[in-house]
């Protein structure tokens, strides 16, 4: 995987793709690997090389919602939010779109439930979402 000239991660084009990621197409393809299923052998460099690059490249906040209730149903609301983002698409070399769900080949997340919800968020609910941010 390289950085692209906008700082993004994406997959070696087609014409670039080295044979271990040419593998890995090949055998998700193949096998169709289940979340929470063995690692195929010819994967598990890669996803070794995903999993280091979401430890050393991104961020992540965790936002604090106490009751239960509240916190899942904000969680319904974003992903299905974000699954019918138009503007939030993934790249057309995204990994994801080998992924083993059509959920989330479909939605552009590494996410299988809640993205065929119709809920969007409403202003109020960005409001709610803004004041457990600032906590």
């Amino acid at each position: 995987m390289a950085a692209s000239s906008e700082g993004y991660w994406e997959a070696p084009s087609l014409e670039e793709e080295t044979p271990t990621i040419h593998a890995f197409y090949q055998a998700q393809e193949k096998d169709r690997e289940k979340q929470g299923g063995r690692t195929c052998e010819l994967c598990r460099p890669l996803e070794n090389e995903v999993t280091e690059l979401l430890k050393t490249a991104f961020t992540f906040r965790c936002i604090e919602i106490i009751p239960m209730k509240q916190r899942n149903e904000m969680e319904r609301k974003l992903i299905a939010t974000l699954a019918r983002c138009h503007e939030c698409g993934p790249s057309e070399s995204w990994l994801g779109l080998w992924a083993y769900s059509e959920k989330v080949q479909r939605s552009g997340l590494w996410n299988s439930e809640y993205v065929d919800d119709a809920y969007k968020m409403t202003i109020s609910d960005l409001e709610e979402m803004e004041r457990h941010v600032k906590k």
